[in-house]
Parts: C-alpha cells; structure tokens; sequence
C-alpha cells in the first residue's frame, strides 16, 4: 500500500496522481467535467465581449480582469447579474486549471477542451507511455471535477 505524506493536501499534489483515486467514478466524474467545458465553451460564444481564460502556447494560464459600464435599468441590472454570473463561473474554472500540473494541463488542453489529439498522441506529445497518461487522465479529471465541485463517489 503506498503511503502519503499527511501535510500534503491530496486535491493539490503536484504529481500526475490522484492519491485517492479509488474513491471516485472516473467516468462519471468524466462525463460531468465534459458538460462543464461545454458550458464554458457555450458562453465563450454567448458572452463573446468577455474574456475567459486563456492557456498560452506553453500552456500558461492567463486570466484578466475587466469592469462593466452599461445604461441604468432593470434590464441592465439583469444583465449585469448575468455577467457577474459568468465572471464568477470563469473565475471558477481558472481556477480549478490553477490545480493541474503541467502533464494534466497538456492533457486537458489537447484532449479534454480542443480534442485536437486523441490519448496516445497525447502520450506521444508528452513523450510518455500510454500507462501512465492513464494515471495522467484520471489525475487531471478527478482534480478538475473536484474543483469544479461535480466529483462522483463510488457507490
């Protein structure tokens, strides 16, 4: 049984592993992180005046911050609330891609969101074996589902 240092905070270990990985759903937790960048995809295109986050080229996070100045109104004061909503849940998943480490960021970016590659060229790209990209994806989904408060426990 592999043994874990107990100041270390198991959701934040800057390794490709997940120390209590058999504890949740994989898959499940899988197919909600997928409905979660659809939804930042989906106001990527709806609030197109806003910026999300970024990951650059040597998949750094960038993030900016910006004010919002509109007519006074009810429907202005809706519109702000919905913005506000949008700013927070941007918020939300940069910071949820602030916990992965830079294979499960690599993963994410070229698997997950832009599904440029499929998993053993990613495994290639980070010039790794298809075994541990398997420990990679499952690391980098559970830290991202968990972030992002939509982890699945096993039954």
């Amino acid at each position: 049984m592999l043994q874990f240092n107990a100041n270390v905070k198991p959701e934040f270990v800057n390794i490709p592993f997940f120390p209590y990985v058999y504890l949740y759903d994989v898959d499940k937790s899988l197919q909600k992180v997928s409905e979660e960048i659809n939804k930042f995809i989906d106001l990527q295109c709806k609030y197109f005046n806003l910026m999300p986050p970024k990951i650059t080229q040597d998949y750094k996070i960038y993030f900016s911050t910006y004010t919002i100045s509109d007519k006074v109104g009810d429907s202005v004061a809706k519109k702000l609330d919905t913005l506000e909503e949008v700013k927070m849940y941007y918020n939300k998943f940069a910071n949820a891609l602030e916990v992965l480490n830079y294979e499960e960021l690599v993963f994410f970016t070229e698997v997950l969101y832009s599904k440029q590659l499929k998993e053993y060229q990613c495994a290639e790209k980070l010039n790794t074996t298809t075994y541990l990209l398997k420990t990679i994806k499952e690391s980098c989904i559970l830290k991202l589902a968990r972030a992002l408060d939509v982890a699945v426990l096993k039954a």
